[in-house]
């Protein structure tokens, strides 16, 4: 690589700039990870081929952002250089959100975790208001509701527009759906869940299958589904659910859990769910990254 020193120069808007060495771990999206030995040698032949400068101005810099970053993972994924992403997905009860300081809280929630998939419960936003409320959430993604079974609208299933998601079912209690990540070719079922309504869920599945969110209930909801589901490795709160009351009136609980089945396991078997800070509900949220060893 050219370790020539920094140079000044002064481009066509007429401000003298320095020239800066662009590093090409600056060039992959935060969430791509190259995980091979070669990766550094081939990166520097892709930018050979394609023929872009290893130095340039800020301003140019700033305005392109190298844009053939595409190209370049394209590249190195047909020369056999394993690229490594994370789908991350997320449930959490929210217990309300038609408050201002709620729904941003959770905008903030979204961008914090860079969730592709996330499943919220308890909204209790009326249809009219729905529009105005997501576009203040997640302008941009795509979502789907139970509003045709349940009125109060009890759960929202938002996602990034890069994935595939198809509804495969909806109660009032659960949404079931098949995703698809074009980009990383993974497929996989996500089903989110409020309150013990599994049995109409036919659990031979063959392929990956991740059901999560507010079980209403203490472990034992397994024995009942009568499938073979497993709860993940948890790490974060151990107790999902409090009361929130005065100390000598509190209750903690352990009611929201994430399952997989056998497929699930095989798959991603290092995977844990992280039950993350309640914040402005009284449930933890439980968020996964699916991402393959």
């Amino acid at each position: 690589m050219n370790t020539s020193p920094t140079k000044m120069v002064t481009p066509a808007t007429g401000v003298i700039q320095k020239l800066q060495p662009l590093t090409f771990g600056s060039f992959l999206p935060s969430k791509f990870t190259v995980i091979s030995e070669e990766a550094n040698t081939m990166l520097s032949k892709v930018a050979s081929a394609v023929g872009n400068p290893l130095h340039t101005d800020n301003f140019t810099g700033n305005a392109k952002k190298i844009s053939y970053v595409r190209v370049n993972l394209d590249v190195l994924k047909s020369w056999g250089v394993t690229i490594c992403s994370s789908m991350i997905i997320c449930t959490w009860n929210i217990r309300g959100l038609n408050q201002d300081h709620k729904y941003k809280e959770l905008k903030l929630f979204l961008t914090k975790h860079k969730l592709d998939i996330f499943g919220c419960l308890e909204t209790r936003v009326k249809q009219p208001r729905d529009p105005q409320i997501m576009r203040k959430i997640a302008q941009g993604w795509k979502s789907c509701n139970n509003y045709i079974e349940e009125p109060n609208e009890r759960i929202w299933v938002l996602w990034k527009p890069h994935l595939q998601v198809q509804i495969i079912e909806m109660k009032r209690r659960y949404i079931h759906c098949l995703v698809e990540d074009p980009g990383v070719e993974r497929t996989l079922y996500v089903t989110i869940i409020l309150w013990q309504e599994l049995m109409q869920i036919k659990p031979q599945l063959q392929m990956p299958w991740v059901l999560f969110g507010d079980f209403n209930s203490v472990l034992g909801t397994v024995d009942k589904i009568g499938s073979p589901l497993h709860s993940r490795k948890a790490i974060g709160w151990h107790f999902t659910w409090c009361n929130k009351q005065e100390v000598e009136n509190m209750v903690y609980s352990k009611i929201d859990w994430a399952f997989g089945n056998l497929h699930w396991i095989k798959q991603y078997r290092h995977v844990e769910a992280d039950y993350l800070n309640p914040s402005i509900s009284d449930h933890s949220p439980i968020l996964i990254k699916c991402s393959q060893q």
